[in-house]
């Protein structure tokens, strides 16, 4: 007879549990050694920051998906990891008002910048810490929704209520 907790759901499995927390710290490990080879990341025009941020945020629109996917495999739902209520209305409501927020804010940024001016000996010496083209800014913008989006599921989400379900606190 299979267990269950209080919400009449299966425990998450051992082999979940150690595939999100084992496997997608190492995957995302071997994926940072792929700044080693700039080239493959380097097309045209577009910096390699950009293209290598680019994927980064698919790779994490991915890990949602794959969340997702690993939740209906074990039998839970999304309300399960806390995401009770959020229906696709509400969702597009709340991606609505960030992709609002954001692109106010991407706005107000490459005004500021218009209306500044930089000493590039100071900045050199900063190589890669800040973001110093429209283009990597707008590529940080979408990875810093994407990533959000992704650690919060993943962590506080799946890991949390997966620990919860076999009898840890959730403290």
């Amino acid at each position: 007879m299979d267990r269950t907790d209080a919400a009449g759901r299966p425990p998450m499995p051992i082999w979940a549990l150690g595939l999100v927390l084992i496997g997608f710290p190492a995957f995302f490990y071997l994926w940072s050694l792929a700044l080693l080879n700039r080239d493959l990341f380097t097309f045209g025009d577009i910096d390699f920051f950009v293209t290598y941020w680019a994927a980064t945020s698919a790779i994490y629109a991915a890990k949602v998906g794959i969340i997702l996917w690993l939740l209906r495999r074990v039998g839970w739902t999304a309300a399960d990891v806390g995401l009770a209520g959020y229906d696709r209305a509400r969702v597009r409501r709340i991606a609505i008002i960030y992709i609002a927020v954001a692109v106010a804010a991407f706005l107000l940024i490459e005004f500021a910048v218009t209306q500044v001016t930089f000493d590039s000996d100071k900045l050199a010496d900063l190589p890669g810490l800040y973001a110093e083209t429209t283009q990597k800014r707008l590529a940080l913008l979408v990875l810093a929704l994407f990533a959000g989006v992704s650690e919060e599921l993943t962590y506080r989400g799946f890991a949390i209520s997966g620990f919860v379900s076999r009898g840890m606190n959730r403290w």
